[in-house]
């Protein structure tokens, strides 16, 4: 907490510090540059975090698509403000406002803020005790004990390595005789096209990349849910590490036809911050749209898509 102010004033009003002060957040912006997983997109997504080490201590830190190499040459503010226009609470345009366009200090006062609010997955979401959940992408499953405390019928957690990276509290909450969910793990990975390659950078989770080291046949939403003998699902979650935007138009058109929910990460690419956005905008008739944001680097955001006659019930 002392850190996160002693930046926040850093950053923001340019106090003067003492030099074990400056030194310790030194150390926090070097460790910006090694949060996250290196094998995902290499050095270049990181590029701008080694960037940020120097502005930081000046005041001129930027952040979202501000700053950093990679983003500069792919932003579109344009349909960022379009996008922010159609976002159904002012909440919501304040925190896609700080991602796109706002200084690195407004992301950590927000996460310092919200650290002890409502958990990732937490808001807009309606549950049921008929509530069948497809929950892509698992890694240590943190968001499966909130999930389960909801009670729904069933959960299919997807992803290519299955169950294997479940953190141990996740594992005892699945098999706590409080809760009635079937729990369901699919060792599959999910993509546009059935029976072709997908190649993915296997790390401690899995994630998409053309020229990875692994490859695996990936499963079109569609008959995972054939495969699976689901008829409809209630809600879905998901965070693919990079895919997708493979099953992005089928996803389209099973949320037309069920009104299901949607929690989708919307950070793993530049583009995604207004691509995935806008196309849920245009496509779903009805529905009301929130951002939320969990971290205090860019990662973390999430678009939620509730249908409007789920919100009056």
């Amino acid at each position: 907490e002392e850190i996160f102010k002693k930046l926040i004033d850093l950053s923001g009003r340019k106090v003067p510090l003492e030099w074990h002060q400056k030194r310790r957040a030194i150390r926090f912006g070097k460790n910006l540059a090694l949060i996250g997983r290196w094998g995902q997109n290499g050095i270049r997504r990181y590029l701008p975090y080694l960037y940020l080490i120097g502005p930081i201590l000046k005041g001129q830190d930027r952040y979202g698509f501000s700053y950093g190499i990679e983003m500069e040459a792919r932003r579109n503010l344009s349909d960022a403000e379009k996008g922010k226009k159609l976002l159904s609470n002012d909440r919501s345009k304040e925190i896609f406002s700080m991602v796109m366009q706002g200084k690195a200090n407004l992301s950590w006062e927000h996460f310092h803020k919200n650290m002890y609010s409502s958990p990732q997955y937490g808001k807009y979401l309606k549950w049921s005790p008929s509530s069948v959940v497809i929950n892509g992408g698992v890694f240590t499953g943190a968001e499966i004990p909130l999930f389960t405390s909801h009670n729904p019928k069933k959960i299919y957690h997807i992803d290519p390595l299955g169950d294997v990276e479940l953190n141990d509290y996740t594992r005892k909450f699945i098999r706590s005789n409080h809760f009635k969910t079937e729990h369901i793990f699919a060792k599959e990975f999910l993509s546009d096209k059935d029976d072709e390659k997908v190649f993915f950078s296997k790390g401690s989770q899995a994630s998409v990349n053309p020229e990875g080291e692994h490859s695996v046949n990936g499963i079109s939403l569609k008959r995972f849910y054939r495969k699976y003998g689901i008829s409809k699902a209630s809600i879905h979650k998901y965070d693919l590490e990079g895919a997708e935007a493979l099953i992005f138009n089928e996803l389209i058109e099973i949320m037309q036809n069920e009104r299901s929910q949607l929690a989708l990460s919307i950070y793993h690419r530049p583009n995604e911050y207004t691509e995935f956005p806008l196309a849920l905008m245009e496509n779903l008739t009805d529905y009301s749209f929130y951002i939320e944001h969990y971290s205090y680097e860019k990662h973390e955001t999430i678009l939620y898509c509730i249908p409007k006659e789920i919100e009056r019930q």
